[in-house]
């Protein structure tokens, strides 16, 4: 088993708070421009002078140096963003989701900073080992909503700090399994993109396992983390536990295990070890128990809680305590009899880290920093570079032929450098003895410049130059040429240090050199053929003048030109059409040798096909439908049965075309094609029955199959199953002469007033052979059943039914149909034995504050006199109360 080393952090001691001396601030800046030069400086810019005296009081020039660093706040730069692109997301530039990717990163890297992780999240990232970025991006902005939430003061703060608490528990956590040299996976994966990315670091095993081994859709492979080690593979639930009960250490106990076997989605890796690692902070009841103590308290907690009808210790192998105290416990657990035995401790400062690492005081730090800063450069410099190269990524450089497109080019180019100069000034007045050397240099310029104005108002102005004032001013001159130096090794170490924005500053002005050129170039160049395209319609306009003046002798005026062309061209195109060509052969045999028909024609070429940014949308739009075309026709080879069903009930290739982009897009999503493949093939078998069934309407089945086209997420098409399968097995029960069964229909409703809203639309419905009119809701699984009957969203769809069947409860005849009541019954099309219970036993959304609120969902249907179906088992309301009884 893989064994976490824990994060040890050094803090600070409280700061002492007695008035500096003259003494203590001289020791205090040779400290800081020995150490941390230029720190000084910026600590006074951030909170002041007499701030900063009263910070640090007389402390010894250590101490001193060490807070200084503490303090400031920890400021990403453009090459930790382009580092951590490369070493954990593999992106470079040029890749299709470069830009997606940049934004990410500068949104976790921006978290990091504003929190105090910003060392830790770029040691994770750029360590490689991170096996899906996408899943650590989810994990750090959802950190970032909790700590923003426990920085407010709100009566919610204690579970939000908790909850950052958590995520700081998992980041540290897999910061020191990193080090360790494991692999670490944060959140869950799709078993499709889980298996590629195992593949790419060479455990083609566990791969061909994930690959081959079956999972539901809406579940995916993983927990809070799963380190993927040398010789084994851990999911861990994390849970950081700060409520005072003992109840409070059973209720994420249980919850934590519920989650390493499927709750909420996650489901621990196959074959993992499955561990629960609880940490207790202060305050907890536990936190002053023994070992012995907590081992009887799991071993009961697992013993009696279920899940899915099954001990809770079924499903996890470990529970890793840890407490101030007793630093950390491992608990193993044996699945089979659910006993606890000791599995080994180790020292543990982590409750003490988590206590000191408080991420809202940290943001209460950054934001003060910021207002006092006023500006992130780096942010701006993403910022800018990244419209520039969206710019450049719209139209590339070769199709720059616009003159519009060239200075917006020059613009976002001018932005880039602008706020790269900043960093660079920033940078260079950092360090040491250079901000004041520059203060030197510009007053003294503004000395020596109001010299040699006054003397060249004086008459004899010979001298009213710089090297007059140099020679006038020697000690002054002297003074100048000593800073300017200094500020020229001050440049001259920032292009060695930073040699990278060295080098891509003097691209960027490089650039913008030769775009400024370009624009020359390409404005000399419309203009020509501007005045070609002028010549010629000059040309072809007074010989057509003429024609016209010789077809039309009776009718001719200046005033009717455009009326007779129009004539001509309409009484005999033909005609027409050959002598424009004509004319316009002659005009070009005219200006072969000056150039002028050639300019004509590129001017012709750049109308027709567009310039800069509409010749590029052109061009990508062509690309991207033929991408489109080759995802539609690869879903189409490979969803043949689907596809198939389809066309022979709509006859409708566009909209074939809509379902296959919609499957594409649902295996990407879902990162799970066999799950989805599955999930489409039963649809295809049971549209296939529906099309060749005698009792299925087949107007209502059109309708259904194309609204199914559209669906845009498996759980649509989920819901597509569990109706049409219902509606094929209520035709197995029907006589042959029986009424159709209608899908997705408002017929029954179709008279309701236009006042009262939209007719109710029903799932499946039909007139049985008593005449009665069978109304069925369909759910996919009990959580969508309970969605159906407690969600304040389906409020507006419970109120429908209500109101029609009341409406439809008495003998009469619904266009052409006679009807003699009503019975309305909701299905679930999925449901495991545990599931069942459910429907019993557990208590539904919003309804915990009710007294006997258990087995809300059989409840209800009681309540209204409604049935339900689990799959084609019916319980009726005298079915629901006996097997209600049971459970209550």
């Amino acid at each position: 088993m893989v064994i976490p080393r824990q994060p040890i952090h050094n803090q600070s001691k409280p700061l002492n708070e007695s008035k500096p001396t003259e003494s203590s601030t001289r020791s205090l800046t040779q400290a800081l421009s020995t150490s941390v030069p230029g720190s000084i400086h910026r600590l006074h810019r951030m909170f002041g002078n007499q701030a900063v005296q009263r910070m640090f009081g007389n402390q010894s020039a250590q101490h001193v140096v060490q807070r200084s660093n503490e303090l400031m706040i920890q400021r990403y730069e453009e090459s930790d963003v382009e580092d951590m692109m490369e070493n954990m997301y593999k992106v470079k530039k040029g890749d299709k989701n470069y830009h997606e990717t940049e934004k990410n990163v500068n949104t976790i890297l921006g978290i990091a900073e504003e929190t105090g992780f910003l060392s830790e999240v770029k040691e994770m990232a750029n360590s490689g080992r991170v096996l899906n970025p996408d899943g650590f991006y989810k994990t750090i902005t959802a950190f970032n909503a909790k700590a923003k939430a426990g920085k407010k003061k709100t009566d919610t703060k204690e579970d939000n700090t908790r909850s950052s608490k958590g995520f700081i528990r998992e980041i540290l956590f897999a910061l020191e399994q990193i080090k360790d040299g494991n692999q670490v996976q944060f959140g869950t994966m799709g078993p499709d993109p889980l298996a590629d990315k195992l593949k790419k670091s060479g455990r083609d095993k566990e791969a061909e396992a994930i690959a081959s081994d079956p999972i539901d859709l809406g579940y995916e492979w993983g927990g809070d983390t799963v380190v993927w080690g040398k010789d084994t593979v851990e999911t861990r639930q994390h849970k950081v536990i700060e409520g005072e009960k003992l109840e409070t250490f059973e209720k994420e106990l249980i919850k934590a295990v519920k989650q390493l076997d499927g709750q909420n989605g996650e489901v621990a890796i196959k074959d993992s070890v499955r561990i629960a690692d609880l940490v207790i902070m202060e305050g907890n009841e536990l936190m002053e128990k023994d070992a012995q103590f907590i081992r009887g308290l799991i071993e009961t907690s697992l013993k009696k809680n279920t899940f899915r009808k099954k001990p809770l210790h079924a499903f996890v192998d470990s529970v890793q305590v840890t407490t101030a105290k007793l630093g950390q416990v491992d608990y193993r657990i044996n699945k089979e009899t659910g006993d606890v035995t000791y599995g080994g401790d180790k020292s543990s400062d982590v409750v003490n880290v988590l206590n000191k690492r408080d991420p809202a005081e940290k943001m209460a730090e950054a934001s003060v920093g910021k207002k006092k800063q006023a500006r992130n450069l780096v942010a701006e410099l993403i910022e800018a570079k990244k419209k520039l190269e969206s710019a450049t990524d719209e139209i590339k450089d070769e199709l720059l032929d616009d003159p519009r497109d060239i200075q917006e080019r020059i613009q976002l180019l001018e932005k880039v450098i602008s706020i790269r100069g900043e960093i660079k000034k920033e940078y260079i007045l950092s360090l040491e003895g250079v901000k004041d050397a520059d203060s030197g240099i510009k007053a003294l310029k503004k000395e020596r410049g109001q010299w040699i104005s006054k003397k060249k108002r004086e008459t004899d102005t010979a001298d009213a130059n710089e090297e007059g004032w140099k020679n006038a001013f020697g000690a002054q001159a002297l003074q100048l040429k000593e800073q300017e130096d200094k500020l020229d090794e001050a440049e001259k170490k920032w292009g060695e240090e930073k040699s990278t924005e060295k080098e891509s500053l003097e691209n960027e002005e490089k650039r913008k050199r030769e775009l400024t050129t370009q624009m020359e170039t390409v404005k000399k160049m419309v203009q020509d053929q501007v005045k070609a395209m002028k010549d010629r319609s000059e040309y072809i306009d007074s010989k057509v003048k003429a024609a016209l003046q010789e077809k039309y002798k009776d009718e001719y005026e200046d005033s009717k030109v455009a009326v007779l062309d129009e004539r001509w061209r309409t009484e005999n195109e033909s005609e027409y059409k050959l002598e424009m060509k004509k004319l316009r052969e002659e005009w070009e045999a005219l200006h072969q040798e000056d150039g002028m028909a050639e300019k004509a024609n590129q001017a012709d070429e750049r109308e027709k096909n567009g310039t800069g940014r509409n010749k590029a949308r052109n061009e990508r739009a062509g690309q991207n439908k033929i991408e489109k075309q080759l995802k539609i026709d690869a879903v189409r080879k490979d969803y043949q049965d689907i596809i198939s069903a389809v066309e022979a009930i709509v006859s409708n290739g566009e909209m074939c075309d809509t379902l296959a982009e919609n499957i594409s897009n649902i295996v990407f999503e879902t990162g799970n094609r066999k799950a989805v493949t599955k999930l489409m093939s039963d649809v295809a078998v049971e549209l296939e029955i529906a099309q060749k069934g005698k009792l299925i309407d087949h107007d209502t089945l059109k309708m259904f199959t194309e609204d199914l086209c559209k669906g845009g997420k498996y759980l649509n098409f989920q819901g597509n199953l569990a109706e049409i399968r219902h509606a094929n097995l209520a035709t197995k029960s029907m006589l042959p002469d029986s009424k159709p069964v209608k899908i997705g229909t408002e017929e029954w409703d179709k008279d309701k007033p236009q006042e009262e809203g939209k007719p109710q639309e029903v799932d499946v419905s039909y007139i049985d052979e008593k005449g009665i009119l069978q109304l069925r809701e369909v759910a996919w699984d009990i959580d969508t059943l309970e969605d159906k009957l407690y969600d304040k969203g389906k409020e507006s769809q419970r109120k429908g039914y209500a109101a029609l069947m009341k409406k439809r409860s008495s003998p009469q005849n619904i266009n052409g149909e006679d009807i003699k009541g009503v019975q309305m019954s909701y299905v679930v099309e999925k449901a495991s034995e545990s599931d069942k219970e459910l429907i019993f036993t557990k208590i539904p959304k919003g309804q915990q504050n009710i007294s006997d609120n258990r087995g809300g969902i059989a409840k209800y249907l009681i309540q209204h006199g409604m049935s339900l179906y689990i799959g084609n088992d019916l319980y009726d309301p005298n079915r629901l109360s006996q097997e209600l009884k049971r459970f209550i």
